[in-house]
């Protein structure tokens, strides 16, 4: 039994005990089906801890030094990316460079660990360049090695297991950035992620937090159809 409100197992969503300030509205339509207000399910959901959160960039990272470096290598790829319809993109050897030098600290992911750079103030940096396109955008690579795993995961998948899937991916995760953590000795953890849209390219940056990764739920598989 899944609460439709917070996802959590062990009561349904219209058990005042749980949520009492919430009021259900039925459906006109169909009054067995029980809906939530889109207000008051956005509420709630932004109300339940994430494992990445929207946060400023740490202030060991120079942003100047960032900008500065951003106009300086569009310079002689903004004709090329207007006169082929591409968004700009940043490769993944400058942004971690940037970074490095922004923070006055080190490289030392390589594709080798969780993070890419650790700062002057130990603080763990994965960077990553998006590009968005029509409302969509490219993916973010978390972890591509599965050694312990093996072909566990791919069955898994195949057999449409999506609740072992998950479980085996968090727990492989989890334990690589804790490895990464300690191996650095690093603090606080960070995505730092470039967006690249057709005019502008913006920066955001979350924190990670581990110890929310065992909260994420899997709502099934998902497949589009198309027609060719």
């Amino acid at each position: 039994m899944i609460c439709s409100i917070c996802n959590k197992e062990g009561h349904k969503s219209n058990n005042k005990k749980y949520h009492p300030k919430y009021e259900l509205v039925r459906n006109n339509k169909n009054k067995e089906k029980i809906t939530i207000p889109e207000k008051l399910r956005s509420d709630v959901v932004d109300n339940i801890p994430k494992v990445l959160e929207i946060c400023p960039i740490p202030e060991s990272i120079d942003i100047n030094y960032i900008k500065d470096n951003v106009k300086e290598y569009m310079k002689c790829r903004k004709t090329f990316y207007i006169e082929t319809w591409r968004n700009p993109y940043i490769e993944d050897e400058f942004y971690e460079y940037w970074i490095e030098k922004a923070s006055k600290g080190k490289q030392i992911g390589k594709g080798n660990c969780c993070m890419d750079v650790k700062t002057n103030k130990n603080e763990g940096i994965d960077v990553m360049c998006v590009i968005m396109n029509k409302g969509t955008s490219n993916e973010k690579s978390l972890m591509q090695n599965f050694s312990s795993a093996g072909k566990n995961l791919d069955t898994l998948f195949t057999e449409k297991k999506d609740v072992e899937a998950l479980s085996l991916f968090t727990e492989e995760y989890i334990s690589k950035i804790k490895k990464t953590k300690l191996n650095n000795n690093l603090n606080d953890l960070y995505i730092l992620s470039f967006i690249s849209t057709k005019k502008n390219i913006y920066i955001v940056c979350f924190k990670l937090y581990i110890d929310r990764i065992n909260n994420v739920k899997t709502k099934g598989f998902y497949w589009k159809n198309k027609k060719y």
